[in-house]
């Protein structure tokens, strides 16, 4: 069989994940297998779903890659590409054969999560596919460590932004708050 490194991964993966056409084509051409999987299930297509040059990826669905496999946590190379925010992929891809009312092991469907990191573009593609997210799902916030009290989610109904900000773990907002003034002795309301 063809060579693989310890985590059952091949060289085309390997391109894929590198983001080299030449490589990807070169190894095609030498006959490599486009529908191998790792361990984990990772195809080299869904490695090139999260590259920005959609080339990859064609050129592995033109040798036979799988749109449909899935890996071990039922995500298909859809997934990947709205993960990764690559709006281009995702069309391609679904017309390739992923499925768009796939979820993975969590229940969650690939719109689901482009808008949990924010992946505004794939999402927006998704939706023009005509997908609906299966959870609901808060606007985000701006950066990472940030927060809005105003929106604080379902979970988090009647928090105060001190608590939003502790139980967020969000130290940089916790001095201010206490610096205004806010209680630290206060409960939540669950308490």
């Amino acid at each position: 069989g063809a060579a693989r490194d310890e985590f059952g991964r091949s060289a085309l993966a390997h391109a894929a994940e590198a983001g080299s056409i030449n490589a990807v084509a070169t190894l095609l051409e030498l006959g490599a297998d486009a529908r191998s999987a790792d361990r984990g299930g990772v195809t080299p297509l869904m490695l090139a779903a999260t590259r920005a040059d959609p080339a990859i990826a064609t050129a592995l669905l033109q040798h036979g890659a799988d749109a449909s496999a899935a890996d071990t946590e039922s995500r298909t190379a859809l997934f990947y590409a709205a993960r990764s925010d690559r709006a281009a992929l995702v069309s391609t891809l679904q017309r390739a054969g992923s499925r768009l009312d796939a979820v993975d092991s969590r229940g969650y469907n690939a719109l689901d999560v482009a808008l949990a990191l924010g992946a505004d573009s794939a999402a927006a593609a998704l939706r023009a596919l005509g997908l609906r997210a299966t959870r609901p799902h808060t606007a985000r916030s701006g950066g990472a460590g940030k927060f809005d009290p105003a929106r604080p989610g379902e979970l988090y109904r009647g928090y105060s932004p001190l608590l939003l900000a502790v139980v967020r773990d969000d130290v940089v907002m916790v001095q201010p708050q206490l610096a205004a003034g806010a209680d630290p002795d206060q409960k939540s309301p669950q308490g």
